[in-house]
């Protein structure tokens, strides 16, 4: 139940942060104003909306914060290792390590984090 609460507690919270954004863009308000609005007919505390709405505004180029190498990078990788898998000749983890150090530039990673 709780987990439930919480859960529409964060989408409500989006839909805040996306109307702050839309007024923001559209009727050229600052982006606090916007949260300030927001809030009003929310409830939900204006900080917390702007820092939502900042971060929704911020260009992602990675899925998640402990990722190495971006979504494309990320995704190159795994097509060529699927490409590898599909040829019966997959490859191991030194092969991968090798690749990140040398294709993306991480010539000190060992494989860990």
């Amino acid at each position: 139940m709780v987990l439930l609460l919480e859960l529409n507690k964060k989408k409500s919270l989006q839909k805040c942060a996306k109307q702050a954004v839309s007024l923001f863009k559209k009727e050229g308000v600052s982006l606090l104003a916007a949260c300030k609005i927001v809030s009003f007919n929310s409830g939900h505390h204006v900080e917390v909306i702007r820092t939502t709405a900042r971060n929704l505004m911020k260009e992602k180029s990675k899925f998640h914060g402990n990722q190495l190498l971006t979504n494309n990078q990320e995704m190159c990788l795994v097509a060529l290792c699927a490409a590898f898998a599909r040829k019966k000749e997959p490859l191991n983890r030194s092969d991968v390590i090798s690749i990140v150090r040398t294709r993306f530039n991480f010539k000190d990673w060992d494989g860990s984090k």
